[in-house]
Order: C-alpha cells, then sequence, then structure tokens
C-alpha cells in the first residue's frame, strides 16, 4: 500500500488536484477549511503535517525506500544516490 495511488513520478513538472489523486475528499475538504483559517505559516504548517500523519497510519513502508534509509543511518554524508544502490550494509 502506498499514500498516493500513483507513483511520484507521474507528478514531475504537473500540477494535480489533490482530490484526484488521494482518496479522502472529506479530510481534504477539512484540511483545505484549516489552511484558509490559519493565521501563520506555522498553522498552515501544522495543518497539512497533521492531514499527513493521519493518512500514513496503516501505509507500509516501501522495501527499496527503507533499504535507502537505513544505508543512509550507516553511510558517511559524502555518497551519492548511485552509491545506495551498489553499496551492501
Amino acid at each position: 500500500m502506498s499514500f498516493l495511488r500513483h507513483p511520484a513520478d507521474e507528478f514531475f513538472n504537473a500540477t494535480v488536484a489533490l482530490d484526484s489523486i488521494l482518496d479522502h475528499p472529506a479530510d481534504l475538504v477539512r484540511v483545505h477549511e484549516q489552511l484558509a483559517e490559519a493565521g501563520n505559516r506555522t498553522a498552515r504548517f501544522q495543518a497539512v503535517e497533521n492531514f499527513l500523519i493521519a493518512h500514513l497510519a496503516g501505509v507500509q513502508p516501501d522495501s527499496l525506500v527503507s533499504a535507502a534509509v537505513s544505508k543512509i543511518g550507516w553511510t558517511p554524508c559524502n555518497c551519492s544516490p548511485k552509491d545506495l544502490k551498489t553499496k551492501k550494509p
């Protein structure tokens, strides 16, 4: 299961309505209202963060992303994405 119904690279350099890619129309209305009512940037970030966290519950992490994150955790900061692909833990 993933957060989006489509691979993220399909959205590169595109403008897409959230309701066309997420399955939570009522929650989208709610977060839109919260964004409109937010008095500052911090409140807007908090509204979006809360929305994303609420919808990550039950989402299984991608095994490749988990492996890359694990490698990043033990690899010095001077590695490239290509290095992550080829290095073994």
